[in-house]
C-alpha cells in the first residue's frame, strides 16, 4: 500500500493575506463595467462596479450589509461584508458610508431575490466625491 501524506493547511492569517493579495489584483486588473444598482439583476455572474447611494448599513451576525437603492427589505442591491474580513473590524468607515454615492467592485450573484457582491477588502469600495 501507498503512504498516506497530509497536507499541511496555510495558517489562517496568511491565507487571508494571500487572498486578500489575490482580491486586490483582480480588483485592480481593469476597470469594470461601471452600472447602476437598479440595473445588477441583468449581471448576474458578471464582474461589474455597481454605483448608487447607500440607503443604509446594518449589522447582524452574519455580517455587515450595506444597502443600495432602499432600505431593507425594499433595497435593490446589496453589499455584504462578512465578519470573517478585516474589513468587518472598519465599523467606523463601513457606517459613515450611509448616504454617500459608492460604487462596489466584484461578481454579482443573487441572494434570494436580491443581487449582491461579497466584499472582502477595503478596495472593492469606491466612495463618490
Amino acid at each position: 500500500m501507498g503512504e498516506v501524506r497530509r497536507m499541511k493547511c496555510l495558517p489562517p492569517s496568511l491565507a487571508l493575506a494571500i487572498t486578500s493579495l489575490f482580491l486586490a489584483s483582480v480588483v485592480t486588473a481593469g476597470d469594470p463595467v461601471t452600472i447602476k444598482d437598479s440595473e445588477a439583476t441583468n449581471h448576474i455572474g458578471e464582474e461589474v462596479e455597481v454605483r448608487g447611494v447607500v440607503s443604509e448599513v446594518s449589522t447582524n451576525r452574519k455580517g455587515t450589509l450595506i444597502a443600495l437603492g432602499g432600505k431593507y427589505p425594499n433595497e435593490v442591491f446589496v453589499g455584504i461584508v462578512k465578519p470573517d474580513t478585516l474589513l468587518s473590524s472598519e465599523k467606523a468607515f463601513l457606517e459613515s458610508l450611509e448616504g454617500k454615492e459608492i460604487g462596489i467592485i466584484g461578481k454579482v450573484k443573487l441572494f434570494r431575490t436580491k443581487p449582491v457582491i461579497k466584499i472582502r477588502i477595503k478596495e472593492q469600495i469606491k466612495v463618490r466625491k
